[in-house]
């Protein structure tokens, strides 16, 4: 027959209830009001986190006002972005941690009954209290060091991923205007052929013009389709990558506010450069490195012998009179093997940390290097070819039409001019992008400054605006 617990058994059960559970789960957002991004939740979003010293300028709900300036995206890309949200919720995350780092180990009580008679006197109890944590010594304060320089590191992340989310913002807005030029471009070019075409469709039904020059017109205009279509394809897709860089609902008017005229109210080259010593990769792989040397030491502080201490408490005669009181020492002893390797790995990973920040620094200045090359090369064939070609096939084609509709000239001169104005037609809407994005990868690659979003005109020169 089984006893009834003790009296002093069932003292344990509010104890027990008293451990910590966690709240309920949240359930996920199905409908579509998850996915609200506007001047109000992006102010949530920023506000998440207090007000911290760093490169870049900062973004508010208050630059969403309007879609044609950068700071708009940017603001956007902070506040919405998929990596941005993650990276702010993972240094909330070890914020939070910190609280708890370095905690000393939890209290021990040790409840001894001999007998398991509810008549009869406690017989122990022993509480011992982690004499090092409580002081906040050995691997306590270690643990807190690597806390804190994680949240640290986690707060680099945030600023790296934010200048990376920004660089990709401003590039899927330029890459947005650019194909949304060609395509206007090509559009505008299909227009002016039309009545040629007409002409041409004319003459070969009267026998005035072989068939197989018809034939060939209509392939140069079939050609033209094919590239509009080939320009609108290419648009969607920018879309697309705009969405999803600045966090944007898809049918966000925003979008429609990115035009080609953006590239044409490009102002000059950004300058002097911040050195890049103060670039957020570089400074993330710096406080990694950090964080490294943190757990070196937090391995060798497992070296360090644990120290409990407390109270005892003995009833050795059966009666709670008299109580016997005295004290409790428990040292923990490591073994060396138990650290020793982990140690040696740990300084392995603070090696690598370092190699990968001089890793970095090489692949930053590469970058730049790469970039700036670019940058000159552009600004060479923008003056030396692009603008040229480009001038130089618009006036022959514009010459070719009024030949063919008004001298009535043969066809051969008007279709000769289109196929020169076919290829050329975006050429100066090409460089004027591909010279953006060079000096945008430009700034990326030196780190944030004081930086306008004015970059091409300095590049390019000043041989007329973008038509």
């Amino acid at each position: 027959m089984s006893r009834p617990l003790s009296a002093r058994a069932c003292a344990l059960l509010p104890l027990l209830a008293c451990a910590a559970t966690p709240d309920p789960e949240r359930p996920l957002a199905a409908d579509g009001a998850a996915g609200i991004r506007d001047a109000a939740a992006a102010a949530a979003a920023l506000e998440l986190l207090p007000a911290r010293t760093s490169a870049l300028p900062a973004r508010t709900a208050a630059d969403l006002a309007d879609p044609q300036e950068v700071a708009f995206w940017e603001a956007a890309a902070d506040a919405f972005g998929p990596s941005q949200r993650r990276a702010r919720r993972e240094v909330l995350a070890r914020t939070e941690a910190v609280a708890s780092a370095g905690a000393p180990r939890p209290v021990r009580l040790t409840l001894t009954d001999h007998t398991f008679d509810p008549d009869a006197a406690l017989a122990e109890a022993m509480v011992t209290f982690d004499l090092l944590g409580l002081l906040g010594l050995g691997p306590n304060a270690a643990a807190l060091e690597v806390a804190d320089v994680a949240r640290l590191l986690a707060l680099c992340e945030y600023e790296r991923i934010l200048w990376r989310g920004r660089i990709r913002v401003r590039r899927a807005r330029l890459r947005l205007a650019g194909s949304r030029g060609r395509l206007a471009a090509l559009d505008e070019l299909a227009r002016s052929t039309e009545a040629g075409l007409r002409r041409i469709e004319v003459l070969a039904e009267h026998g005035r013009l072989s068939e197989s020059v018809a034939a060939g017109a209509r392939a140069m205009v079939a050609r033209l389709d094919r590239m509009r279509s080939a320009a609108a394809v290419e648009e969607a897709e920018a879309v697309r990558e705009l969405v999803v860089a600045s966090g944007l609902a898809p049918h966000d008017a925003a979008f429609d506010a990115v035009q080609p005229d953006l590239l044409e109210r490009l102002g000059s080259v950004p300058g002097p450069f911040p050195p890049p010593s103060s670039h957020p990769r570089l400074r993330t792989m710096e406080v990694s490195y950090a964080l490294a040397e943190a757990r070196v030491r937090a391995v060798a502080a497992q070296a360090w012998p644990g120290v409990d201490l407390g109270p005892h408490i003995g009833s050795p005669t059966g009666s709670l009179d008299p109580l016997r009181w005295g004290g409790l020492l428990r040292l923990r002893l490591p073994w060396p093997a138990a650290w020793e390797g982990e140690l040696a790995a740990a300084a392995q990973q603070r090696e690598a940390a370092r190699e990968s920040y001089e890793d970095e620094a090489l692949a930053l200045e590469a970058e730049v290097r790469s970039a700036r090359e670019r940058v000159a090369l552009l600004a060479a064939r923008w003056d030396a070819t692009t603008v040229p070609l480009e001038e130089g096939t618009r006036a022959r084609w514009e010459g070719a039409r009024a030949a063919f509709l008004v001298a009535q000239e043969q066809a051969g001169g008007w279709m000769h001019a289109l196929e020169g104005r076919t290829n050329m037609v975006t050429a100066r809407i090409e460089d004027a992008e591909a010279a953006a994005i060079a000096v945008l990868e430009l700034e990326a690659a030196q780190g944030p400054g004081d930086v306008s979003d004015g970059l091409v005109t300095g590049v390019l020169g000043t041989r007329g605006g973008i038509r």
